[in-house]
């Protein structure tokens, strides 16, 4: 929570009545005090018993959230897929040194398909970051699912060999996306 608000306490014991209408007074005030603005979800046991959305998803032309507002998360999509990744492992369905070339023989960077599965998600695989020139002049139309943003990084040069160093790596995640959507037999997206 912001400094000057307490966290609200939701309990198991809770209806789904008191969750609703404690979460909602908190999020309402946060979003009054325009201190949120998004989506906030809870459930349990996978079953979601609130789902609500607040405050402003354009403030230029003062258009609310909905629970159907496109967000773009960024970089906080590494976590998702670190969970992803982690839980494939934990089913024995994958392995933290399987590497790349595993899952995509064909991979075009014949050096980026020794890297490990350990190495993509410690930035340390070494693939391109999509970011750049050719990025920049490509229209995003294109750029619709994590296997749109895998073929583009899978056709650019290693910015180095797997294990060579430590580099911050949106590459990285882009292919351990494209493992999850493999390994799990549906879209990195679901």
């Amino acid at each position: 929570p912001p400094p000057d608000r307490a966290a609200v306490a939701i309990e198991a014991s809770m209806t789904s009545d008191e969750i609703d209408r404690r979460l909602d007074a908190y999020f309402t005030g946060l979003a009054a005090a325009d201190q949120f603005s998004g989506v906030a979800l809870v459930a349990r046991n996978g079953v979601p018993v609130f789902f609500k959305a607040y405050g402003l998803a354009d403030r230029e032309k003062k258009i609310p959230d909905s629970i159907r507002t496109p967000f773009n998360l960024g970089s906080i999509n590494k976590i998702f897929t670190q969970v992803a990744i982690r839980q494939l492992v934990a089913a024995g369905k994958l392995s933290m040194t399987d590497t790349l070339g595993k899952f995509f023989p064909d991979y075009p960077q014949a050096v980026s398909r020794t890297a490990t599965v350990e190495q993509l998600l410690t930035h340390r695989a070494g693939l391109s970051d999509f970011f750049g020139p050719r990025f920049s002049s490509a229209p995003k139309s294109q750029f619709a699912s994590n296997a749109d943003y895998f073929a583009f990084v899978s056709s650019l040069p290693p910015a180095f060999a797997p294990d060579e160093r430590n580099q911050y790596c949106n590459g990285c995640y882009i292919a351990l996306g494209a493992i999850v959507q493999k390994v799990s037999g549906m879209p990195y997206e679901k």
